[in-house]
Protein backbone atom coordinates (compact mmCIF):
# COMPACT_ATOMS: atom_id res chain seq x y z
CA UNK A 1 0.00 0.00 0.00
CA UNK A 2 1.73 3.03 -1.08
CA UNK A 3 2.18 5.86 1.60
CA UNK A 4 0.02 9.04 2.31
CA UNK A 5 1.86 12.04 1.80
CA UNK A 6 0.87 14.06 5.08
CA UNK A 7 0.50 12.93 7.90
CA UNK A 8 -1.73 14.74 10.18
CA UNK A 9 -1.01 14.74 13.86
CA UNK A 10 -3.20 15.59 16.52
CA UNK A 11 -2.91 14.84 20.44
CA UNK A 12 -5.65 15.18 22.46
CA UNK A 13 -6.21 15.48 25.92
CA UNK A 14 -9.84 16.22 27.26
CA UNK A 15 -11.39 18.14 24.18
CA UNK A 16 -14.43 16.92 24.45
CA UNK A 17 -16.02 19.85 23.42
CA UNK A 18 -13.97 21.05 20.08
CA UNK A 19 -12.88 17.52 19.35
CA UNK A 20 -15.75 16.51 16.69
CA UNK A 21 -15.22 20.51 15.31
CA UNK A 22 -11.30 19.65 14.96
CA UNK A 23 -11.36 16.26 13.40
CA UNK A 24 -14.55 17.49 10.87
CA UNK A 25 -11.60 20.60 9.95
CA UNK A 26 -9.58 17.65 8.84
CA UNK A 27 -11.96 15.11 7.31
CA UNK A 28 -13.55 18.20 4.89
CA UNK A 29 -10.42 19.55 3.41
CA UNK A 30 -9.98 19.73 -0.24
CA UNK A 31 -6.37 17.93 -0.24
CA UNK A 32 -6.77 14.09 0.51
CA UNK A 33 -4.10 12.29 0.42
CA UNK A 34 -3.40 12.11 4.34
CA UNK A 35 -3.71 9.52 7.01
CA UNK A 36 -4.55 11.15 10.42
CA UNK A 37 -3.63 10.19 13.27
CA UNK A 38 -4.73 11.02 16.48
CA UNK A 39 -3.18 9.83 19.92
CA UNK A 40 -5.10 10.26 22.65
CA UNK A 41 -3.59 11.42 26.06
CA UNK A 42 -5.08 9.66 28.52
CA UNK A 43 -8.65 11.90 28.67
CA UNK A 44 -11.10 11.32 31.06
CA UNK A 45 -13.64 13.25 28.97
CA UNK A 46 -15.51 12.14 25.63
CA UNK A 47 -12.59 12.68 23.84
CA UNK A 48 -11.74 9.42 22.60
CA UNK A 49 -14.99 8.14 22.09
CA UNK A 50 -15.47 10.75 19.64
CA UNK A 51 -12.44 9.80 18.31
CA UNK A 52 -13.22 6.57 17.86
CA UNK A 53 -16.48 7.02 16.28
CA UNK A 54 -14.85 9.32 13.52
CA UNK A 55 -12.11 6.37 12.84
CA UNK A 56 -15.11 3.98 12.52
CA UNK A 57 -16.72 6.38 9.69
CA UNK A 58 -13.06 7.05 7.63
CA UNK A 59 -10.49 4.79 7.06
CA UNK A 60 -8.00 7.13 7.21
CA UNK A 61 -8.43 7.93 10.86
CA UNK A 62 -6.03 5.98 13.40
CA UNK A 63 -6.46 6.50 17.10
CA UNK A 64 -3.60 5.60 19.69
CA UNK A 65 -4.82 5.82 23.30
CA UNK A 66 -2.37 5.74 25.76
CA UNK A 67 -1.73 6.48 29.74
CA UNK A 68 -1.10 10.59 30.38
CA UNK A 69 2.26 11.23 29.43
CA UNK A 70 2.09 15.13 28.44
CA UNK A 71 1.93 16.73 24.99
CA UNK A 72 5.17 16.50 23.83
CA UNK A 73 5.60 12.61 24.28
CA UNK A 74 2.07 12.47 23.01
CA UNK A 75 2.93 14.19 19.53
CA UNK A 76 6.24 12.07 19.59
CA UNK A 77 4.42 8.90 19.77
CA UNK A 78 1.90 10.10 17.14
CA UNK A 79 4.81 11.01 14.87
CA UNK A 80 6.50 7.31 15.84
CA UNK A 81 3.44 5.63 13.96
CA UNK A 82 3.23 7.90 10.83
CA UNK A 83 4.27 7.31 7.08
CA UNK A 84 3.42 10.52 5.49
CA UNK A 85 6.69 12.44 4.10
CA UNK A 86 5.15 15.75 5.72
CA UNK A 87 3.40 16.54 9.19
CA UNK A 88 0.77 18.77 9.76
CA UNK A 89 -0.02 19.46 13.40
CA UNK A 90 -3.54 20.32 14.13
CA UNK A 91 -4.15 20.87 18.22
CA UNK A 92 -7.41 19.17 18.98
CA UNK A 93 -9.34 22.17 19.93
CA UNK A 94 -8.17 24.49 16.44
CA UNK A 95 -9.80 23.94 13.58
CA UNK A 96 -7.84 24.19 9.83
CA UNK A 97 -9.22 26.18 7.09
CA UNK A 98 -10.71 24.10 4.12
CA UNK A 99 -7.48 24.31 1.94
CA UNK A 100 -5.11 24.74 4.47
CA UNK A 101 -2.99 21.29 3.84
CA UNK A 102 -3.44 21.89 -0.16
CA UNK A 103 -1.62 25.27 -0.02
CA UNK A 104 1.02 23.77 2.56
CA UNK A 105 1.88 20.89 0.73
CA UNK A 106 2.40 23.35 -2.35
CA UNK A 107 4.20 25.84 -0.81
CA UNK A 108 6.63 22.48 0.15
CA UNK A 109 6.90 21.54 -2.72
CA UNK A 110 7.93 24.82 -4.27
CA UNK A 111 10.26 25.58 -1.53
CA UNK A 112 12.58 22.56 -1.11
CA UNK A 113 15.08 24.74 1.06
CA UNK A 114 12.46 25.39 3.69
CA UNK A 115 11.57 22.33 6.69
CA UNK A 116 8.60 24.04 8.09
CA UNK A 117 5.75 26.22 6.85
CA UNK A 118 3.05 27.81 8.92
CA UNK A 119 0.85 30.72 8.77
CA UNK A 120 -1.24 33.16 10.07
CA UNK A 121 -4.55 32.54 12.13
CA UNK A 122 -7.71 33.44 13.63
CA UNK A 123 -8.07 33.84 17.28
CA UNK A 124 -11.93 32.51 17.89
CA UNK A 125 -13.59 31.81 21.54
CA UNK A 126 -14.49 28.44 22.50
CA UNK A 127 -18.01 28.98 20.49
CA UNK A 128 -15.98 30.07 17.35
CA UNK A 129 -16.87 33.86 17.46
CA UNK A 130 -13.69 35.49 16.05
CA UNK A 131 -11.75 37.58 18.51
CA UNK A 132 -8.52 38.49 16.57
CA UNK A 133 -6.46 38.15 13.50
CA UNK A 134 -2.72 37.23 13.72
CA UNK A 135 -0.53 37.66 11.10
CA UNK A 136 3.00 36.72 10.85
CA UNK A 137 6.18 37.55 9.45
CA UNK A 138 7.25 35.14 6.19
CA UNK A 139 10.86 35.43 5.85
CA UNK A 140 13.12 32.96 7.89
CA UNK A 141 15.35 35.86 9.50
CA UNK A 142 12.45 37.50 11.37
CA UNK A 143 11.20 34.61 11.90
CA UNK A 144 13.80 33.21 13.75
CA UNK A 145 15.06 36.31 15.33
CA UNK A 146 11.53 36.31 17.00
CA UNK A 147 12.27 32.71 18.45
CA UNK A 148 15.42 33.79 19.46
CA UNK A 149 13.44 36.60 21.62
CA UNK A 150 11.74 33.72 23.13
CA UNK A 151 8.52 34.67 21.29
CA UNK A 152 7.04 31.74 19.77
CA UNK A 153 4.07 32.90 18.02
CA UNK A 154 6.02 33.88 15.03
CA UNK A 155 5.98 30.35 13.82
CA UNK A 156 1.84 29.10 15.01
CA UNK A 157 2.94 25.13 16.04
CA UNK A 158 -0.49 23.98 15.95
CA UNK A 159 -0.39 25.40 11.66
CA UNK A 160 3.19 23.80 11.21
CA UNK A 161 3.43 21.62 8.41
CA UNK A 162 6.81 20.13 8.22
CA UNK A 163 8.84 17.21 6.77
CA UNK A 164 9.28 14.12 8.35
CA UNK A 165 12.96 13.34 7.48
CA UNK A 166 13.97 17.26 9.22
CA UNK A 167 11.99 16.20 12.44
CA UNK A 168 13.39 12.69 12.77
CA UNK A 169 17.31 14.48 12.05
CA UNK A 170 16.69 16.59 15.32
CA UNK A 171 14.92 13.70 17.26
CA UNK A 172 11.62 14.69 17.29
CA UNK A 173 9.99 17.05 20.62
CA UNK A 174 12.12 17.48 23.70
CA UNK A 175 11.55 14.47 26.40
CA UNK A 176 12.61 16.72 28.94
CA UNK A 177 10.44 19.90 28.73
CA UNK A 178 7.15 19.99 30.28
CA UNK A 179 6.21 23.62 28.24
CA UNK A 180 8.35 25.67 25.57
CA UNK A 181 8.48 22.57 23.62
CA UNK A 182 7.74 24.38 20.64
CA UNK A 183 9.75 26.87 20.33
CA UNK A 184 12.61 24.43 20.91
CA UNK A 185 11.55 22.25 18.10
CA UNK A 186 11.24 25.39 15.33
CA UNK A 187 14.69 27.07 16.36
CA UNK A 188 16.03 23.34 15.95
CA UNK A 189 14.22 23.15 12.74
CA UNK A 190 16.01 26.77 12.18
CA UNK A 191 19.28 25.25 12.16
CA UNK A 192 18.78 22.67 9.18
CA UNK A 193 16.22 24.97 6.91
CA UNK A 194 14.45 27.80 6.59
CA UNK A 195 11.29 28.68 8.19
CA UNK A 196 8.10 30.31 6.35
CA UNK A 197 4.98 31.41 6.90
CA UNK A 198 1.87 31.65 4.32
CA UNK A 199 0.41 35.25 5.21
CA UNK A 200 -3.14 33.72 4.71
CA UNK A 201 -5.15 33.05 7.40
CA UNK A 202 -5.17 28.59 7.50
CA UNK A 203 -5.83 27.87 10.90
CA UNK A 204 -8.49 29.31 13.91
CA UNK A 205 -7.14 29.01 16.99
CA UNK A 206 -9.37 28.38 19.73
CA UNK A 207 -9.08 30.50 23.36
CA UNK A 208 -10.49 30.05 26.30
CA UNK A 209 -9.30 29.84 29.76
CA UNK A 210 -8.38 25.67 30.71
CA UNK A 211 -6.31 25.67 27.63
CA UNK A 212 -2.49 24.44 28.10
CA UNK A 213 -1.28 27.56 28.03
CA UNK A 214 -3.01 28.71 30.95
CA UNK A 215 -1.13 30.00 34.02
CA UNK A 216 -2.32 29.01 37.43
CA UNK A 217 0.36 31.42 39.22
CA UNK A 218 2.98 33.85 39.80
CA UNK A 219 5.26 31.16 40.29
CA UNK A 220 3.84 29.04 37.15
CA UNK A 221 4.34 31.94 34.90
CA UNK A 222 8.19 32.44 36.24
CA UNK A 223 8.96 28.99 35.55
CA UNK A 224 8.04 29.04 32.01
CA UNK A 225 9.93 32.49 31.48
CA UNK A 226 13.12 30.53 32.48
CA UNK A 227 12.09 27.64 30.54
CA UNK A 228 12.07 29.84 27.35
CA UNK A 229 15.14 31.40 28.29
CA UNK A 230 16.97 28.16 28.61
CA UNK A 231 15.50 26.63 25.25
CA UNK A 232 16.94 30.25 23.60
CA UNK A 233 20.25 30.14 25.46
CA UNK A 234 20.64 26.14 24.05
CA UNK A 235 19.98 27.33 20.32
CA UNK A 236 22.69 29.94 20.60
CA UNK A 237 24.95 27.22 21.66
CA UNK A 238 24.13 24.65 19.50
CA UNK A 239 24.67 27.44 16.51
CA UNK A 240 28.39 27.56 18.22
CA UNK A 241 26.99 31.75 18.10
CA UNK A 242 27.91 33.74 21.85
CA UNK A 243 24.31 34.81 23.03
CA UNK A 244 23.57 38.70 23.57
CA UNK A 245 22.42 39.58 26.77
CA UNK A 246 19.10 37.28 26.74
CA UNK A 247 16.03 39.20 28.46
CA UNK A 248 12.83 36.57 27.73
CA UNK A 249 10.02 39.10 28.33
CA UNK A 250 7.04 37.10 30.10
CA UNK A 251 4.50 36.74 27.53
CA UNK A 252 1.38 35.33 29.68
CA UNK A 253 -0.29 37.45 32.26
CA UNK A 254 -2.58 36.72 35.17
CA UNK A 255 -5.90 38.19 34.57
CA UNK A 256 -9.09 38.27 36.19
CA UNK A 257 -12.04 36.77 34.21
CA UNK A 258 -13.20 40.41 33.37
CA UNK A 259 -10.01 41.93 32.12
CA UNK A 260 -9.73 38.36 29.55
CA UNK A 261 -12.90 39.42 28.51
CA UNK A 262 -12.23 43.15 28.17
CA UNK A 263 -9.01 42.33 26.08
CA UNK A 264 -11.06 39.83 23.78
CA UNK A 265 -14.04 42.73 23.57
CA UNK A 266 -11.13 45.02 22.68
CA UNK A 267 -9.17 42.67 20.10
CA UNK A 268 -12.66 41.60 18.48
CA UNK A 269 -13.41 46.09 18.15
CA UNK A 270 -9.91 46.75 16.37
CA UNK A 271 -10.51 43.79 14.47
CA UNK A 272 -14.26 44.75 13.53
CA UNK A 273 -15.31 41.99 14.36
CA UNK A 274 -18.03 43.96 16.36
CA UNK A 275 -20.35 41.39 17.34
CA UNK A 276 -18.13 39.58 19.67
CA UNK A 277 -17.19 42.54 20.33
CA UNK A 278 -20.47 43.38 22.39
CA UNK A 279 -20.39 39.78 23.57
CA UNK A 280 -17.16 39.97 25.81
CA UNK A 281 -17.99 43.77 26.60
CA UNK A 282 -21.38 42.13 28.61
CA UNK A 283 -19.48 39.31 29.52
CA UNK A 284 -17.00 41.48 31.54
CA UNK A 285 -19.64 43.07 33.36
CA UNK A 286 -21.35 40.10 34.75
CA UNK A 287 -18.49 38.63 35.59
CA UNK A 288 -17.37 41.54 37.91
CA UNK A 289 -21.16 43.45 38.02
CA UNK A 290 -19.48 45.65 40.93
CA UNK A 291 -16.33 47.35 39.24
CA UNK A 292 -17.06 50.59 38.42
CA UNK A 293 -13.94 50.62 36.08
CA UNK A 294 -15.11 47.32 34.46
CA UNK A 295 -18.04 49.07 33.39
CA UNK A 296 -16.33 52.20 32.06
CA UNK A 297 -14.30 50.14 30.44
CA UNK A 298 -16.92 47.61 28.86
CA UNK A 299 -19.57 49.93 27.72
CA UNK A 300 -16.93 52.30 26.45
CA UNK A 301 -16.14 49.18 23.87
CA UNK A 302 -19.70 48.86 23.79
CA UNK A 303 -20.38 52.81 22.86
CA UNK A 304 -17.64 52.60 19.75
CA UNK A 305 -18.81 49.49 18.34
CA UNK A 306 -22.24 50.70 18.12
CA UNK A 307 -21.16 53.67 16.32
CA UNK A 308 -19.25 51.67 14.11
CA UNK A 309 -22.33 49.19 13.04
CA UNK A 310 -24.22 52.17 12.62
CA UNK A 311 -22.26 54.75 10.84
CA UNK A 312 -21.49 54.07 7.14
CA UNK A 313 -17.63 53.51 7.68
CA UNK A 314 -17.31 56.25 4.54
CA UNK A 315 -18.98 58.88 6.80
CA UNK A 316 -16.79 57.97 9.90
CA UNK A 317 -13.29 58.11 7.38
CA UNK A 318 -14.70 61.71 6.48
CA UNK A 319 -15.24 63.30 9.77
CA UNK A 320 -11.83 61.76 10.74
CA UNK A 321 -10.39 63.71 8.00
CA UNK A 322 -12.39 66.66 8.51
CA UNK A 323 -10.67 66.65 12.17
CA UNK A 324 -7.13 66.02 10.65
CA UNK A 325 -7.65 69.35 8.24
CA UNK A 326 -9.24 71.79 11.58
CA UNK A 327 -6.47 70.38 13.49
CA UNK A 328 -3.75 71.23 10.67
CA UNK A 329 -5.50 74.88 10.02
CA UNK A 330 -4.90 75.67 14.40
CA UNK A 331 -2.15 78.30 15.02
CA UNK A 332 0.67 76.82 16.21
CA UNK A 333 2.70 78.65 18.84
CA UNK A 334 6.16 79.88 17.81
Amino acid sequence: MECPLVSVIMPVFNCGNFLDRSIRSIVDQTFSDFEFIIVDDGSTDNSLEIANDWASRDSRIQVYPLKHVGIAQARNAAIERANGKYLANNDADDFSIKHRLFEQVQFLNDNPDVVVVSSSILFVDPDGSPIERRFVPTAHKEIDSELLAGRGLSLTHSAMMFRRSTFIAIDGYSKDLEVCEDIDLCLKFAEFGCLANIPEILLNVTRHRSSVSKIHSQERLEKIRKLRERVVLNAYKRRGVAAPEVSIETVDELYREDETHLKWANAAYRNEFYSTALKYSVAAIKSNVLNAKTWVRALSVMTKTAIRKTVPKALLLKASQAKANLSDKQPRNS
